[in-house]
């Protein structure tokens, strides 16, 4: 009965919160700045505008949403203010509702950028332009009213998780799955979910055992709802290989100057101490590339 009334209360704050940031507007109050460092390189159509158009869905601590319901702040937004030093322009965001509106969005034209972080593959760069700025490190999320415990990423071999469509974690399991093998254990069972807030709800309602989320998020999620989750990570750092990066429209015009800028924020140390903000040190890069696994362009 209880678990029931826990599922409805959580869906119902899911739904209401998605629901009311599906076509959002969030920017950052500042004009365009000539002098700026970069600001020659951009493109005419984004000097034009007077802003960056950018897409992304509802994932602390990346993008969240303020308690007066009207301004966005986390990771994404203090990364967006250091790079309107380096630009010029300000970053205007869009928060729609999962994965696929953002990449439609960009395929449209309809936004400039999605800071993602999404995986940055070769198969995704045939399509778009990707720019990775984080190294994927995997949480996987235990709710506390389940009683399942673990201490080592390999008690998690033939549980049930829940991950998110089209995401790293997909091919984060399939490296755990691997381990599981050497090992002689079972491997896991993953289960396929549209978006983070219904991996969360899998593993609530005993649908999965638990669910996957970068490492930057369950911190923030263990932070907001102490006592509620548990996380293991992986101790033997064998799943933070995976590149994590911004989505753009196949050759954007775009593409090359948020490399630079990007870069020059992790030369002049503000990019790491972003990270250092969000308990994402590890998750570091030392070289921005543009679309790396397949060096197009």
């Amino acid at each position: 009965m209880l678990r029931s009334f826990m599922k409805k209360r959580l869906l119902r704050q899911v739904v209401l919160a998605t629901s009311s940031l599906l076509t959002a507007g969030y920017a950052l109050t500042a004009h365009a700045n000539s002098s700026a460092p970069l600001y020659k390189e951009l493109p005419e159509a984004v000097k034009k505008a007077g802003k960056i158009h950018v897409a992304g869905d509802q994932l602390p601590p990346y993008r969240i949403t303020a308690e007066d319901g009207r301004t966005l702040k986390g990771l994404e937004v203090e990364l967006m203010q250091a790079l309107q030093k380096q630009l010029g322009v300000p970053f205007e965001t869009t928060v729609v509702a999962n994965g696929p509106a953002i990449f439609t969005g960009v395929d449209t034209g309809r936004y400039d950028i999605s800071f993602g972080p999404a995986l940055a593959t070769a198969e995704r760069e045939k399509r778009y332009d990707v720019i990775p700025w984080l190294l994927s490190k995997p949480a996987f999320i235990l709710p506390t009213q389940h009683g399942l415990k673990t201490e080592k990423i390999l008690d998690l071999c033939g549980r049930r998780i829940s991950v998110m469509s089209g995401s790293a974690a997909i091919r984060e399991v399939e490296i755990m799955d691997s381990m599981c093998e050497k090992a002689g254990l079972k491997k896991t069972q993953q289960i396929v979910m549209p978006d983070q807030n219904s991996t969360l709800l899998a593993a609530q309602s005993g649908r999965a055992d638990a669910f996957s989320m970068q490492y930057a998020a369950a911190l923030h999620l263990l932070k907001t709802r102490p006592g509620e989750y548990t996380a293991q990570t992986d101790e033997t750092n064998t799943m933070t290989t995976l590149r994590l990066g911004m989505i753009l429209k196949n050759n954007s015009p775009l593409s090359p100057v948020m490399v630079t800028a990007m870069q020059n924020l992790v030369d002049n140390g503000e990019y790491q101490k972003i990270l250092d903000n969000w308990g994402l040190a590890p998750a570091n890069i030392d070289l921005i590339q543009l679309n790396p696994n397949s060096n197009k362009r």
